[in-house]
């Protein structure tokens, strides 16, 4: 399942992977920073009208992110996200059919440390998902900080990308999350068939258990995004095989941890069954915290 090895790659190829990958931290790291200071400091040259233009924009399409993305199949079909997947490399492996008819919540493990993984999968076309999944809209939702940015929170919603609450992911407290979080509201039952709303469930807990030989993944008591499924129209949580979860608007704690535990279970048969052809051995196991 490993492409050629990077030994063996030519010097360019490697160097463009690397330039790829490069770019795509210092866009994580810098451009929120320096757009903010960039249309501050506009407002004390000539050009302040389109500083106060931005600003005017921003104030009205402030809570966007919340409600939906604005995927663009252009910025999604870069063919740098394609070197930006070989460099790790980051493969999208088919385990199952997903309907068009039916809308999904897809469960991302590991975060590891900047989510490289889930953002190549689900914000662009690198490892080829609409190819792989014809009629599936993936937005991946991510920390609700970054879309207060200007012109950065722009791109990142070009990715596909939406705003995350706490709410919608985690929890020890099963009420935490409301059925009327218009976010999720609106891609899972407002806005067709076909979207695919991808959650890190881990989250930043997750993101420190990055210690080699070790494979360990937060989601014991992180149910909330189980929950989030049932009012809304009767689709799936996919992990490899989809498992169906139907509509009901107040789910009783017995049925939310009925189908957590068959999440948690999926996703360790899952493990077992790709971890030789993903580098591991046969003795690796799944550590659930």
């Amino acid at each position: 399942m490993s492409p050629v090895p990077v030994s063996m790659k030519p010097w360019t190829q490697e160097l463009i992977e690397k330039l790829s990958v490069l770019q795509w931290v210092l866009t994580f790291l810098g451009m929120g920073i320096f757009c903010s200071i960039l249309v501050i400091s506009l407002l004390f040259t000539r050009l302040w009208t389109l500083s106060v233009l931005y600003f005017t924009w921003l104030v009205l399409d402030w809570d966007s992110p919340e409600n939906w993305s604005r995927p663009s199949k252009w910025i999604r079909g870069w063919s740098l996200w394609k070197h930006f997947s070989n460099y790790y490399p980051i493969k999208l492996v088919k385990t199952a059919e997903l309907s068009p008819e039916r809308n999904y919540v897809f469960g991302c493990h590991p975060h590891g440390i900047m989510c490289a993984g889930a953002f190549s999968n689900f914000s662009t076309e690198g490892t080829g998902f609409s190819t792989m999944f014809p009629g599936i809209r993936p937005h991946l939702a991510t920390l609700a900080g970054m879309f207060k940015m200007p012109i950065y929170r722009e791109y990142m919603m070009c990715a596909g990308e939406r705003q995350q609450t706490r709410k919608q992911t985690n929890t020890h407290s099963r009420g935490m999350w409301s059925g009327e979080q218009p976010s999720l509201k609106y891609h899972l039952s407002q806005n067709g068939s076909g979207n695919a709303v991808a959650i890190v469930i881990g989250g930043a807990a997750e993101s420190l258990n990055c210690s080699p030989g070790h494979n360990s993944l937060v989601m014991r008591n992180r149910k909330g995004f189980v929950k989030l499924r049932f009012p809304v129209t009767d689709g799936v949580v996919a992990v490899g095989k989809p498992i169906t979860v139907l509509k009901m608007v107040s789910p009783p704690d017995r049925v939310v941890d009925h189908y957590h535990r068959l999440y948690m279970q999926a996703v360790l048969d899952l493990f077992d069954r790709h971890k030789v052809a993903c580098g591991l051995s046969e003795e690796s196991q799944l550590e659930i915290l």
